[in-house]
C-alpha cells in the first residue's frame, strides 16, 4: 500500500522508519541512496522539514550547490527558528565563498542559539576570512 493512503500516525511511522533509514545510509557515506531516500520522503511529507535539511546536506556534498541552497532555503521556511539548521546553511554558503550571505544566516543561528559552539566558530571564520578580525575575535571568545 502505498503510503499516501496509510492513516496519518501509520504514515508518520512509516516515514520516520524511512528517515532512520536514510540516515544510516548517509552515515555510512552511500550519498546517492541517501538522497533518494530523502527525496522519497520529501515527497511524501514535504513539511517534514528535517527531511529537507538533510537533503540539503546531501545534496551540496555530491556537489549539486544550487540545489542544496533550495532545500536549504524550503527548510528554513519550516522552520525559521532552527538555529542547527541556520549552522548547516550558512557554513554551505561559506565553502560556496558566499561569505555576506553565510555571514547574515550564521548570525541568525548565533543569536538563536549562543551556546552552539560549532555555529559561534563556523560565524567567526566568516568573519575572519571578510577581515572582520575584531569581530571574529569577538566571537570566538564566547567559546
Amino acid at each position: 500500500m502505498p503510503t499516501a493512503m496509510l492513516p496519518a500516525s501509520a504514515r508518520q511511522k512509516v516515514l520516520d522508519s524511512k528517515m532512520v533509514a536514510a540516515q544510516d545510509l548517509e552515515n555510512k557515506k552511500e550519498l546517492e541512496k541517501a538522497k533518494k531516500a530523502y527525496e522519497s520522503i520529501h515527497k511524501a511529507d514535504p513539511k517534514r522539514a528535517l527531511a529537507c535539511h538533510r537533503l540539503a546536506i546531501v545534496s551540496y556534498r555530491l556537489g549539486d550547490h544550487d540545489e542544496a541552497v533550495g532545500y536549504f532555503k524550503k527548510a528554513q521556511e519550516l522552520t525559521p527558528e532552527n538555529a542547527e539548521l541556520l549552522s548547516d546553511y550558512g557554513y554551505a554558503l561559506y565553502k560556496m565563498k558566499k561569505y555576506q550571505q553565510a555571514e547574515e544566516i550564521l548570525e541568525k543561528s548565533v543569536d538563536l542559539d549562543p551556546k552552539n559552539e560549532r555555529a559561534v566558530t563556523r560565524l567567526a571564520t566568516v568573519l575572519g576570512i571578510q577581515g572582520k578580525m575584531s569581530e571574529s575575535y569577538t566571537q570566538l571568545c564566547k567559546i
